[in-house]
């Protein structure tokens, strides 16, 4: 498979977390930026681990941030 199309593929992973609303704009920019600079397997093996951690980590995470998106700002829910 040709660089170009692997690229696209990724592209179309941020593009997807992004239309999930795991990504902001911005982040969805950089996260493509990141892609695009990518020359190996490795790197994009690398950022592709980057990605999935920091959407994870949204989903887990009890910071600000991470509880906007969880449509849980004030910690309500918590056990």
């Amino acid at each position: 498979m040709g660089r170009r199309i692997l690229k696209q593929g990724y592209h179309q992973a941020v593009e997807a977390r992004h239309k999930l609303g795991l990504l902001t704009e911005e982040q969805t920019a950089r996260f493509k930026l990141m892609f695009s600079r990518c020359r190996t397997a490795k790197e994009f093996g690398e950022v592709m681990q980057a990605l999935r951690g920091f959407c994870a980590g949204i989903q887990k995470d009890t910071d600000r941030y991470a509880r906007i998106i969880q449509d849980d700002p004030l910690g309500l829910e918590e056990d």
